[in-house]
């Protein structure tokens, strides 16, 4: 049986623009290793993340990976803790902090070729917890008839018997053109793929890939919105 520990870490956190006090109080208790990375008065953020992990603290205002790590808010006048971010090892995010800004990277799945690419940078204040976010990716530009055609496609596919040399050419290729559209219409693109994960009709790496494109239009939506 494993037993969580507290790591007590003491530092200097130094940043342009940002006045920060010495962090000498508990982070976020882990199964792994934690580090403070933001402190002040009244607030702190902390990484709780697995042994062969490396987070650089000199390197904080440079993107990092933050593969399977969880990182946690700490409200020191009201004693709280609370879950910040989920790094979930199925999908890429890097993160930067700089001054009291905290900025996580989210990465997409280029289609076809399955290339992970930056998509939005996400931009947490932590003074004023206010949060925006910013598409970085140039996706492809579909009209609303290739979109019509493309569920067509998918709706045309998992009708017929399996074809090995089609059919996941035609479900990848609509799941895709569906998400670069989610930029254009997002609430039409989660309702539809949406439509497609209630229903049950992929299993196995299809249905990994229907979720994950489905987190990547629910990122779009923030955006676009």
């Amino acid at each position: 049986m494993k037993i969580p520990r507290i790591a007590v870490i003491f530092f200097m956190l130094q940043f342009a623009n940002a006045s920060q006090v010495l962090a000498s109080e508990p982070v976020a208790e882990c199964f792994g290793d934690s580090a403070v990375l933001y402190s002040n008065n009244d607030v702190t953020l902390s990484i709780c993340h697995a042994p062969y992990t490396k987070i650089d603290r000199s390197l904080l205002g440079q993107w990092q990976d933050c593969d399977d790590a969880i990182m946690y808010l700490r409200d020191k006048a009201h004693g709280t803790t609370k879950e910040h971010v989920d790094c979930s090892p199925t999908t890429r995010k890097q993160f930067m902090v700089r001054g009291h800004t905290f900025m996580l990277r989210h990465f997409y799945t280029e289609y076809p070729g399955f290339e992970s690419k930056p998509l939005l940078v996400e931009t947490f204040d932590i003074l004023t917890k206010a949060t925006r976010y910013e598409i970085i990716a140039k996706l492809r530009t579909y009209s609303k008839k290739d979109i019509e055609n493309a569920v067509a496609e998918i709706d045309s596919t998992i009708t017929k018997p399996f074809d090995g040399k089609t059919y996941f050419t035609s479900i990848y290729g609509g799941f895709f053109k569906l998400r670069d559209y989610a930029v254009s219409d997002p609430d039409f693109v989660l309702s539809t793929l949406n439509k497609y994960k209630k229903k049950g009709v992929f299993d196995g790496e299809v249905a990994e890939t229907l979720s994950n494109v489905i987190n990547e239009v629910e990122l779009i939506a923030k955006a676009s919105r």
